[in-house]
């Protein structure tokens, strides 16, 4: 789909660039809507910051803390439709082997490109997309407050 997608705009500016802009022929818009399916669109800018408007997308990997035990083992995966994939490892418990994934849909909180609020499947948790890490936040966004614990997820590099 992706292929398909790109395929489209470089026809477009293959298209667009062998025409001179005129009265009658205005100059093209760069703005490209690509549908990805029936339930997502992406409004894609033909800007110098195109790259980091998707830097967002891909697995996030680390531990996080636990009160009961050695940590949390975490990946979490977003997608440019706005779902995502969360597996959870205990760490130092008798089933050190289980790990439990969930699926759902997460939304970006109050226009913001850096809160996302993940839906109820993924108990409605808040994270902050920052350079190359999300971090984990309280239930009203703000930074939690432990200072000796590391909230932090770091993308990983596929």
């Amino acid at each position: 789909m992706q292929k398909t997608v790109l395929a489209l705009c470089l026809s477009f500016n293959m298209l667009t660039a062998c025409s001179k802009p005129n009265e009658n022929n205005p100059p093209p818009d760069h703005n490209v809507t690509a549908s990805l399916d029936d339930s997502a669109s992406a409004t894609v800018m033909d800007t110098p910051d195109t790259a980091n408007a998707l830097d967002w997308v891909g697995t996030y990997q680390g531990v996080l803390p636990c009160h009961d035990c050695s940590g949390i083992d975490t990946e979490l995966e977003l997608t440019l439709d706005h779902h995502f994939v969360l597996k959870q490892k205990i760490l130092g418990k008798s089933n050190n082997n289980y790990v439990n994934e969930v699926k759902g849909s997460f939304q970006f909180l109050n226009g913001s490109d850096q809160m996302i609020q993940l839906d109820s499947s993924g108990d409605s948790r808040i994270y902050y997309i920052g350079a190359q890490f999300i971090e984990m936040r309280g239930d009203k966004g703000q930074v939690l407050d432990q200072p000796e614990s590391n909230f932090k997820l770091t993308k990983s590099l596929e």
